[in-house]
């Protein structure tokens, strides 16, 4: 009885509230509060993704430069390499990072939006699938002029035009992330998550979030359609008109395939939010990461291989790339196909002019 009464006293004490909320202030600062293992299991899982994802969109980034005619043809589809590659660097820096603050004990603190991009996880996400998008839709404007435009696209078109057009998404894209910095630094709320796991959502505020959403779908969108309309335009006019234009059609068709996975993808995440957030369906949040994180990371993974599949141009030139012309062919061009040895060859061609420059002096002695 005195115990319970000492108790059920100490239980309604006036400030105890206050004092719960120290005790646990001393305890986050001077012990490790470690998450959940399936949390921690998970980052790894996405640093492992992310090296993938890398190294992936590296190696067509090194095949896309590895010819003069490659770098200029190609471009734009290195622009959205180099895109993939920042999108891909979401899951391996920020995952590192997050593995980090799961040993050291400050992963669970309260974070604001201004806290998180101070740590950078946003820029790799934010910037990587905006600059993808952009470029996307400059590749398909490129397309949809040379088959529409066919003069224009040969007259004015040139290297430089295509630098101007990325020089454009890129400052583009720089705007976009500036603003992000800008509307968090406004934000006055110090506490916007629970942890510093620094998603998008608890990174950038809801209007700019909302923005670059919708950004991804137009310019996603709009290259899917201007893609398909080029498309359809050459083969009309090849059908139609008589005109040759299969070099335009294969130029289209991996800008094409790229834009419309692209678009599934966009649609399927949006679907998705929209069931998990607005619905009575069920969808759990593992199958909202399936279809948003690892599904457009499998994409960029196998983006290259795409290329390859839709491009006769790309995988003759990576033929040409991996085989050495000099061995095979130089020393076939060098000499006559039906001789044994090219030495002989070339002695037998000094013996006859050395033959005929005797008959014509010994002609000259004679006369």
């Amino acid at each position: 009885m005195g115990t319970s009464s000492a108790s059920s006293s100490l239980k309604f004490q006036p400030g105890m509230e206050f004092c719960v909320t120290k005790i646990d202030d001393l305890i986050t600062d001077y012990f490790i509060v470690r998450p959940d293992n399936s949390v921690a299991v998970g980052e790894l899982y996405r640093t492992y993704v992310g090296m993938v994802v890398v190294a992936a969109n590296l190696l067509l980034i090194l095949f896309l430069c590895s010819r003069p005619s490659l770098r200029r043809k190609y471009f734009l589809f290195t622009c959205v390499a180099i895109g993939d590659t920042f999108d891909g660097s979401y899951f391996l820096f920020p995952s590192l990072v997050r593995l980090y603050t799961m040993t050291t004990g400050t992963y669970t603190r309260p974070a604001s939006f201004w806290d998180c991009l101070l740590r950078g996880n946003m820029i790799f996400r934010i910037f990587g699938t905006e600059f993808v998008g952009v470029n996307m839709f400059l590749l398909s404007l490129e397309r949809i002029i040379a088959v529409g435009l066919p003069f224009f696209y040969r007259t004015y078109f040139k290297t430089w035009t295509r630098f101007a057009m990325a020089g454009v998404g890129l400052l583009f894209c720089l705007l976009n992330v500036a603003v992000m910095y800008v509307t968090a630094y406004l934000d006055d709320r110090t506490t916007t998550q629970a942890d510093y796991y620094c998603g998008i959502s608890g990174s950038v505020v809801p209007v700019f979030a909302l923005y670059h959403q919708y950004l991804n779908i137009l310019t996603q969108g709009s290259s899917c359609v201007l893609s398909f309309c080029a498309y359809g335009y050459a083969l009309y006019s090849k059908k139609k008109l008589g005109l040759d234009t299969s070099k335009d059609m294969a130029q289209i068709r991996p800008v094409l395939v790229s834009s419309c996975i692209a678009c599934v993808l966009i649609i399927a995440n949006n679907v998705v939010y929209l069931l998990k957030n607005f619905s009575t369906l069920g969808v759990t949040k593992d199958t909202q990461n399936i279809v948003v994180t690892w599904s457009p990371a499998v994409f960029q993974v196998y983006k290259f291989a795409l290329y390859l599949m839709t491009s006769k141009e790309m995988r003759m030139s990576l033929k040409r790339i991996v085989m050495d012309e000099t061995t095979m062919v130089g020393e076939v061009t060098r000499f006559p196909r039906g001789s044994q040895n090219g030495f002989q060859n070339k002695n037998a061609t000094i013996t006859a002019v050395t033959v005929a420059s005797a008959a014509s002096a010994f002609n000259r002695v004679t006369k």
